[in-house]
């Protein structure tokens, strides 16, 4: 079997084009790759099966077979498009041919009937005629992170020969059907006497129009072309073919565009990764080549103090009477009280904030992250800089009760929230943009850490709010502290560093003895003989006042190098080869009165 080519023509009355179709989502204050990873991302988290479920998210970055390639020719292909847009021929025709493989599992898949002409009950949900045919949004849908249906647009622009492959998995009528479907949105062009809008399909052809391949076939096809769902189960594959910036001068490696997608899950999806319960409500999976690449916060400086100040805000706005750490400060918005609440402020002020690595290409210090229900970032709105130079990280939570209202006042692209015209009694989105700069202009007072309690549980939490705001120091002799893992073109063979939050062990009279958990990173094929780490003790001064080492008045002293719960070395110094890759932990003995960070640093034998 074979698809057969449906090329949408312009009826007498006239057609938007596929030119228009894309330009639909405008011109976002975004790169490319952003405004791609957000789309496709929220229409995934649109569809999961459960309102408090989680998802599967995947990409591959992938070069495509040659047994791929000609499944691609003969059988979804076959019919070419007519020659003034036939990009496509020559993209097969090179036999070097990348995709960009976005699946999902934990979705219902794109369901529905497929006819895009077939009326249907106002409960019956129309998913598939919705992202493949339609142009627009379905009135009937809920509002989620999607909520106008032109952002799809972004997929085709992602393609140098705006063209996609759909595979889904999906239930209806109570049994699960497979579907296959190729779709095209490129320019209108004029052919053999008639005018075409730029859209095509391949699928299956009726006595009118175009429908998917339905059932085995369609699941086999998917195969073939490594687009099954992740677990087998309801799902949505997409393969973009020829992935590309269309703003670029040239097109990038496979690598350069996956890097770019990380870091823009990072910047705007991360809150899914940051959850308290440490459980990520999307499961991210990306590689190039077949070659996973990892998604972690604590990888990320920045956002991990965004993480600590979003992790506040959850319990803030969710239990009545929490009573938020020191270094916080919480709102509840708008600061009038005698108007409709909106949600809530919360904004955490980290030391060391020179020490911070921007590892995203762009500074957040100074923001406030604005979400609503979805849970992704719409904006970083900035507001006033520390004046001592303390990093500051914001987050703002929209209450469900104003979703809507947050929801209809987002642009195409969901990247803004705009003010309301009109009465100022009624606009709760000027309201909240207003109180956010006001609450945040004020310098926060920090508590002296000479005042908190004594006992291993508060003298504890100080040590961990206080240490886990350090990044990582430098010094003569010493690798500078970051949080990058090496890649693996990387000339640095080993990299030693703390990686979250020290936690008590147990006390022992007038000492508090803590974890401070390290990552440990290798470059393949490193002469970890060569290296030597060591570990200095650092008592964190009040308010910013930064890290000086531990003087006899206030004993701080390394006990030794753990991990899986076994001492490996005793004293502050490890050599490489006994370095362990996973559960490595470093334990500090300190006094009550003193909080506690640590300096590493590393040295090569001559």
């Amino acid at each position: 079997m074979r698809l057969e080519l449906y090329s949408e023509k312009v009826p007498p009355t006239g057609m938007i084009d596929g030119d228009a179709t894309r330009r639909a989502i405008g011109k976002p204050n975004l790169g490319f790759w952003e405004v791609f990873l957000r789309e496709s991302l929220q229409n995934s988290w649109d569809a999961r099966l459960e309102e408090d479920g989680s998802i599967d998210f995947a990409i591959d970055a992938a070069h495509l077979s040659a047994e791929s390639i000609a499944t691609l020719r003969e059988v979804v292909f076959a019919d070419a498009l007519p020659s003034p847009a036939n990009a496509l021929g020559e993209l097969l025709g090179s036999r070097d041919v990348n995709a960009l493989i976005i699946r999902d599992g934990g979705t219902r898949g794109l369901s529905g009937p497929a006819p895009a002409d077939q009326a249907v009950p106002k409960d019956v949900r129309t998913d598939f005629r919705n992202f493949v045919f339609d142009i627009g949004r379905d009135p009937r849908r809920q509002l989620g992170g999607g909520t106008y249906g032109f952002g799809k647009g972004v997929l085709y622009d992602a393609s140098s020969v705006r063209t996609c492959l759909v595979y889904t998995r999906t239930e209806l009528d109570g049994e699960l059907v497979d579907r296959f479907i190729a779709t095209s949105v490129g320019s209108g062009f004029e052919h053999a006497s008639f005018r075409y809008t730029g859209r095509h399909w391949w699928g299956l052809r009726p006595d009118r129009g175009v429908l998917p391949l339905e059932g085995t076939a369609a699941a086999e096809l998917a195969a073939q072309l490594g687009m099954l769902t992740p677990d087998g189960g309801t799902g949505t594959t997409i393969a973009v073919l020829g992935p590309q910036d269309p703003s670029a001068d040239e097109n990038e490696p496979l690598e350069a565009v996956m890097e770019a997608i990380r870091e823009a899950t990072m910047t705007w999806a991360w809150p899914h990764l940051a959850a308290a319960s440490g459980e990520a409500s999307i499961r991210f999976a990306y590689s190039v080549r077949g070659e996973p690449t990892m998604l972690r916060v604590e990888d990320y400086p920045q956002i991990q103090q965004f993480a600590l100040a979003y992790r506040e805000a959850v319990r803030v706005q969710n239990e009545p009477g929490y009573q938020h750490s020191w270094q916080v400060d919480a709102h509840s918005l708008p600061l009038d009280g005698n108007r409709p609440r909106t949600g809530v402020l919360v904004v955490r002020r980290a030391l060391q904030a020179e020490t911070m690595e921007r590892r995203l290409g762009r500074d957040l210090d100074a923001t406030v992250a604005l979400m609503r229900g979805p849970r992704f970032v719409v904006r970083y709105e900035k507001i006033d800089a520390d004046p001592h130079g303390q990093y500051v990280a914001g987050v703002f939570l929209a209450d469900a009760g104003m979703e809507d209202a947050f929801a209809r006042s987002e642009p195409v692209t969901h990247d803004s929230w705009a003010r309301e015209h009109g009465r100022a009694k009624v606009r709760p989105i000027g309201w909240t943009l207003n109180d956010i700069q006001t609450a945040t202009s004020v310098r926060l007072e920090t508590p002296d850490p000479e005042d908190s309690k004594s006992s291993i549980g508060g003298v504890a939490q100080l040590s961990r709010t206080l240490a886990e705001n350090l990044v990582g120091f430098s010094g003569k002799g010493a690798e500078e502290q970051r949080h990058r893992p090496p890649g693996p073109r990387s000339r640095v063979e080993l990299s030693v560093m703390v990686a979250g939050e020290p936690s008590p062990v147990r006390a022992d009279g007038e000492q508090i003895i803590v974890d401070f958990p390290l990552t440990v990173h290798v470059r393949p094929g490193a002469n970890l003989a060569r290296w030597t780490v060591r570990a200095e003790p650092r008592v964190l001064a009040e308010a910013g006042g930064g890290a000086s080492k531990a003087e006899s008045d206030t004993p701080a002293a390394v006990i030794g190098w753990f991990a899986d719960d076994e001492q490996i070395v005793s004293g502050d110094q490890i050599s490489g080869p006994e370095l362990r890759l996973e559960d490595m932990r470093l334990r500090v003995a300190h006094t009550r009165r003193a909080a506690i960070a640590v300096k590493l640093s590393k040295e090569a034998l001559a």
